[in-house]
């Protein structure tokens, strides 16, 4: 027959190897999670990093856009300014021929 003290022991080392166990575990998860938030705070700052960037190239487009119609707009006053200064020196030359 096995004597109490065998059961004490036995007892003792599962109870020992189940709380190494369980702390193994708790420590485990422990820095599984402080490994997600750091990831987590690193995709973050990444997504507001290309976020900035992305804005960046939209308010220049927008602004090149706006350069290019004010462009647009300065040939076409120009173009306008042109067509009425030779119509203005046609009239003139037809109404004295000397001009």
């Amino acid at each position: 027959m096995i004597s109490t003290g065998f059961w004490i022991v036995y007892g003792t080392l599962v109870a020992l190897i189940t709380g190494l166990a369980a702390l193994t575990l708790y420590v485990a998860q422990s820095a599984i999670k402080k490994s997600f938030i750091r990831q987590e705070e690193a995709l973050a700052s990444l997504l507001a990093e290309q976020e900035q960037h992305l804005r960046k190239e939209i308010t220049a487009t927008l602004e090149l856009s706006m350069d290019q119609r004010l462009s647009a707009l300065e040939a076409r006053m120009d173009d306008i300014i042109n067509r009425l200064e030779r119509a203005r020196q046609a009239a003139k030359a037809k109404v004295d021929p000397r001009a």
